[in-house]
């Protein structure tokens, strides 16, 4: 005679601390740089692709985003840097939300060609600035 299957318990449902009207914020990963979604309030955020846990901002941080002219990585910084150094490939990048749109093409080269300067040969690099 056959033995009847238990059926599966019910998994628990995941906590999620309440958030403010469920508004919900981003932030990309610090591990595997993906864009992440969470709600707002909460302190720091867990990847489920790589499982990094990153900090999120105190609130009221104004924040915003570039692509990095080496690897063409999504970077966020808090509005207001000049710079941002890549944490994949380690360009720094001219922030450039103080420029005007004329002039956001030729900083975006620019970005792109201190990278290929770097690869080629830092001290061409060097030579430019000094």
């Amino acid at each position: 005679m056959p033995v009847p299957l238990a059926p599966y318990p019910t998994p628990p449902a995941p906590h999620t601390p309440p958030s403010a009207n469920g508004q919900q914020s981003q932030l990309v990963c610090s591990g595997c740089r993906n864009l992440l979604l969470y709600p707002v309030g909460a302190s720091s955020v867990c990847c489920a692709v790589c499982n990094a846990v990153t900090a999120v901002p105190p609130p009221g941080t104004e924040m915003a985003q570039l692509i990095c002219g080496g690897c063409h990585t999504l970077l966020m910084y808090i509005r207001g840097a000049t710079s941002v150094q890549c944490s994949c490939c380690h360009t720094v990048n001219l922030a450039m939300e103080g420029i005007n749109k004329h002039h956001r093409a030729e900083v975006q080269q620019l970005n792109q060609t201190i990278y290929r300067a770097k690869l080629n040969d830092t001290e061409t690099l060097l030579s430019w600035f000094c």
